[in-house]
């Protein structure tokens, strides 16, 4: 689980589009105290979802779906699933 961060202030919004089980970009870059907020795009043939190791996840989606997951303020590297 990420550490707490106090809030810089700044916003990253990423789009990650998920197809099998792949997600792209596999990898986003947020500065240290922003907050993050990812829009997922399923892009595949199967309904996906997306987790994120500090406990914020999505729903699960349907082909063709999207959903907005706000990941929080983000204070330390953080795998996602």
């Amino acid at each position: 689980m990420g550490s707490a961060a106090p809030a810089a202030g700044g916003t990253t919004r990423v789009t990650v589009e998920v197809e099998g089980m792949r997600f792209t970009p596999d990898v986003i870059e947020v500065p240290r105290g922003d907050r993050l907020v990812i829009e997922l795009h399923n892009t595949g043939v199967d309904v996906h979802d997306l987790t994120i190791e500090n406990g914020a996840r999505t729903e699960r989606i349907a082909v063709g779906g999207t959903a907005t997951l706000d990941v929080g303020v983000i204070g330390a590297d953080l795998e996602g699933w």
